[in-house]
């Protein structure tokens, strides 16, 4: 396989510490370029991940080289900014969420790259995570049936209100439109204590009927993770996934009735079953082995660089693209203006 060329805009901590050491999984990526306004922030990045040359203006950057795709991280205005100079000069483009500063710039980048065949890729890397994977498969048996209910839960420590949503909750926004797709109308509450110690519960109803719950803090220690994500199914199966590294399947493997009457008639209701395999399911990734526990991988950045080289090779579009980008922002501000105005948000089509 000829290597793919790939310039990167941004050098700032989560560039540098999680998405560039990340492309050592990927063999194929030749570092051609890195662009920082920050000399310094490049200069390091370049020296510790190879690329081959330094810039501080990212439109002369790819003006002078000649790359297959480009890699933006860092905040929402630089993030469109490149990412509209990379469709319009036909380049592929993996850019960081949130995709824009508002709903209504991505739906505008979405609608340009329809009209001029662009391919991005926004960077909802839990799509990816190997404990969302493995939930997606045990979603796809019969026994497990028809989503019903789903919700999702994140504690981080410290972040300001007003990015509590954009900048962290929009990560389980996408993966529950993924899971349970459009959103018809939601209802959310805050309780906020200084400016980083903030609470938000959100209640969604999915036009498919699916109901959904979404919690957000920031009240909670880094050293303490605190992901959870829960999808019932309508057969008395349920999965969850825990922190990136577990996720169970529970197999109701007894038929749902009520009690008997007569105590003795419900002996072997409460007993396990005769096969084991009939029980719950449980993938549990070790962290032992520090040559392969990877955060990267687990969390899914690996799996969504993968995806994204795979669909540059096999000429394909990547997803999640800027219309998931967009729909997730939709759902950001309909929160963040329930929150405010205590009333539900329906969602336009």
């Amino acid at each position: 396989m000829s290597a793919i060329r790939i310039a990167c805009v941004g050098a700032g901590h989560h560039a540098s510490w999680t998405l560039y050491p990340t492309l050592q999984y990927i063999p194929e990526v030749e570092m051609v370029a890195i662009c920082d306004l920050n000399e310094t922030k490049s200069a390091i990045a370049s020296k510790r991940f190879g690329f081959a040359r330094t810039y501080t203006d990212y439109a002369q950057m790819l003006a002078k080289e000649t790359v297959d795709a480009v890699i933006c991280c860092g905040g929402p205005a630089l993030h469109a900014l490149v990412t509209e100079t990379c469709i319009r000069d036909r380049l592929p483009v993996f850019t960081e969420k949130p995709p824009a500063l508002s709903a209504a710039d991505t739906k505008r980048l979405a609608e340009l790259a329809d009209r001029m065949d662009g391919k991005v890729m926004v960077g909802f890397m839990h799509r990816y995570a190997t404990v969302t994977e493995w939930a997606k498969k045990a979603m796809q048996t019969p026994e497990f049936g028809t989503v019903v209910m789903l919700s999702a839960r994140e504690g981080i420590w410290g972040a300001p209100a007003k990015h509590l949503v954009i900048d962290s909750g929009i990560h389980h926004i996408d993966l529950l439109l993924a899971l349970g797709g459009s959103v018809d109308w939601l209802f959310a509450a805050r309780n906020s204590f200084g400016q980083k110690r903030t609470g938000i519960a959100v209640i969604l109803h999915f036009k498919s009927g699916i109901v959904g719950q979404l919690s957000i803090n920031s009240l909670e220690s880094l050293s303490t993770p605190s992901d959870v994500v829960e999808i019932h199914g309508n057969n008395g199966q349920w999965i969850r996934t825990d922190n990136w590294n577990k996720a169970t399947w529970f197999k109701d493997f007894a038929p749902i009735h009520e009690a008997p009457e007569d105590p003795k008639d419900s002996i072997g209701l409460y007993e396990g079953p005769v096969d084991p395999r009939d029980s719950c399911l449980v993938y549990d990734h070790s962290w032992t082995a520090a040559a392969t526990n990877r955060a990267t991988l687990l969390q899914g950045y690996v799996g969504e660089f993968r995806h994204f080289f795979d669909c540059l090779t096999r000429k394909t579009k990547p997803k999640p693209d800027l219309w998931d980008g967009y729909r997730a922002m939709a759902i950001v501000e309909a929160i963040n203006q329930s929150a405010d105005t205590c009333e539900k948000v329906w969602l336009t089509p």
